[in-house]
């Protein structure tokens, strides 16, 4: 898109500017990080995990919920819609979008970011999960002891951003594409499963 401004170059149109997360973002923070094994409920309030968040999407897979009580306690990591969880261990850097469904929601050891009115959330979702900012990832974690990203190499993150509007339009190609891979996902996997029971 644009001259390959999310596929790792370090040139953008002239339309765009450089910012960083720190500066449009209302908050950056971590999610609780502690031990959680009698803190579990059957039901709840919704307490996302490392393996809750994809590319893109939020998957509610094995989602383990917290009490009302200990939501409150943990008002530092209370998720609300429009926020943008980014996985700091493990698979780090992936990303995605906390859904409007998801209107009261908890995590563990997510980094949180809330964006600014300059800052679209499907944006900024796309651009973390962008070549780009993996590069950026994998520099901030050269030669730490602990393969963590943390709250402060979030908020110096370059951002290349586009006008509001373009950043519209973006989020919408993408959603479409992703749309549409999903799709042949779930066609394929149709496909496979009937070749086998034929086989």
């Amino acid at each position: 898109w644009r001259d390959g401004a999310l596929s790792g170059s370090t040139s953008i149109p002239s339309t765009w500017r450089w910012s960083t997360f720190a500066s449009e973002c209302s908050r950056v923070t971590v999610g609780h990080v502690g031990r959680m094994v009698n803190e579990y409920r059957d039901d709840g309030i919704p307490f996302l995990r490392s393996q809750n968040v994809r590319q893109l999407r939020y998957d509610p897979t094995n989602l383990k919920f917290i009490s009302e009580a200990f939501h409150r306690r943990l008002e530092k990591s209370a998720l609300r819609p429009g926020d943008i969880v980014i996985v700091r261990s493990g698979f780090v850097g992936t990303a995605c979008v906390i859904p409007d469904d998801l209107k009261e929601a908890n995590c563990s050891d997510l980094l949180i970011a809330r964006p600014g009115p300059n800052l679209m959330p499907a944006f900024a979702a796309i651009y973390v999960n962008s070549p780009q900012m993996r590069a950026h990832v994998s520099e901030v974690k050269v030669g730490s002891a602990q393969a963590h990203f943390n709250t402060r190499s979030l908020q110096a993150a370059p951002l290349a951003l586009p006008p509001v509007d373009e950043q519209q339009e973006i989020s919408n190609r993408v959603a479409e594409l992703y749309a549409w891979l999903m799709g042949w996902q779930r066609a394929w996997r149709r496909h496979r499963t009937q070749s086998i029971e034929v086989w």
